[in-house]
């Protein structure tokens, strides 16, 4: 069992928190059996990610795993939505998220463990692994949630109905594809650093990639990237001329 502590819990309760949830997010929320978890994204009305989530029910109460950099100012904006409606937010500072593997994505609770199945970690190597791209201030309201691999991670929805940023994202779906996807990337030598989230990478001497997260793993950088489509078989390159290729 793997635990992080470098993410927030925040409970959604009340007789209507699937509903408010539901209206929120990129997930169809009302198919989260009890007992289990999803992916989902937060966006802007102009539809671009604010936070990815992982989002696990038990029984009628709904836990929300989100970045402590991010879950001060996603939990102020969310309690706008819950004005004069009977939801309450709870930040659950004594709850630790703990990765319990498998391939099942069940959820627990169970002495101040909020555990995940289906998941390793929590770590940029793990979610990295998981194809999870996390998102940190440096990357808010900058990509869709297609560019982040969401329809693959399950996390979006196209026949749910209405939610915030719905149409914008439902139209780059049918009528404009978006031409910037997330990739995995390995630099081409050795690196004893990883790339910050936000950090860019050229081809051609243009803007192709922005790092998501990164780690070193035996001397090489291995990253997610958001890689324009055009890009995705070149070589890129960071501002101190480090080389990396999507794998």
């Amino acid at each position: 069992m793997k635990s992080q502590s470098s993410l927030s819990i925040l409970q959604i309760a009340g007789s209507e928190a699937e509903t408010y949830l539901q209206n929120l997010l990129t997930a169809d929320i009302r198919t989260v059996a009890d007992g289990h978890w999803t992916n989902a994204a937060f966006c802007s009305p102009q539809g671009k990610v604010q936070a990815m989530l992982r989002i696990a029910r038990i029984e009628k109460n709904y836990f929300v795993l989100i970045p402590e950099t991010l879950s001060e100012s996603i939990a102020k904006r969310w309690k706008l939505f819950s004005l004069n409606r009977p939801v309450q937010l709870i930040p659950r500072s004594e709850l630790e998220a703990s990765a319990v593997g498998g391939t099942e994505r069940s959820a627990a609770l169970e002495n101040n463990h909020l555990s995940f199945g289906g998941i390793n970690g929590f770590t940029a190597a793990d979610n990295i692994a998981a194809r999870f791209a996390q998102i940190l201030p440096a990357t808010q309201d900058q990509f869709l949630p297609q560019m982040l691999g969401l329809e693959e991670n399950g996390g979006l929805s196209y026949a749910k109905g209405c939610y915030i940023g719905q149409e914008i994202i439902a139209r780059a779906h049918s009528r404009a594809p978006v031409r910037r996807h997330l990739q995995l990337l390995q630099s081409e030598t050795a690196q004893n650093s990883p790339l910050a989230a936000g950090d860019t990478l050229y081809a051609e001497e243009q803007a192709a990639a922005n790092i998501i997260e990164s780690y070193i793993e035996n001397d090489r950088l291995i990253a997610l990237a958001v890689v324009q489509d055009r890009y995705a078989d070149s070589l890129l390159s960071d501002a101190q001329g480090n080389r990396y290729y999507c794998l």
